[in-house]
């Protein structure tokens, strides 16, 4: 089982309606001011690299094929 087809049916198991996922600028590493959502993530270390991975994945589409 794949880990998206797991935490949809997971999420549709337990009656989730929202989820709401908190980042960090962490998943940008050192970048100068301005910055902006659409800059490219460089994280610099593990913390920021595991929060880009998180992020990633909590954007994957959840719904089940019907």
């Amino acid at each position: 089982m794949c880990w998206k087809c797991f935490r949809s049916g997971f999420f549709v198991f337990v009656g989730v309606k929202k989820f709401v996922h908190m980042s960090s600028m962490a998943r940008y590493g050192n970048i100068t001011i301005p910055f902006y959502e659409s800059d490219t993530p460089k994280p610099n270390d593990p913390y920021g690299v595991a929060k880009l991975a998180a992020d990633e994945f909590a954007a994957m589409p959840t719904s089940l094929p019907q």
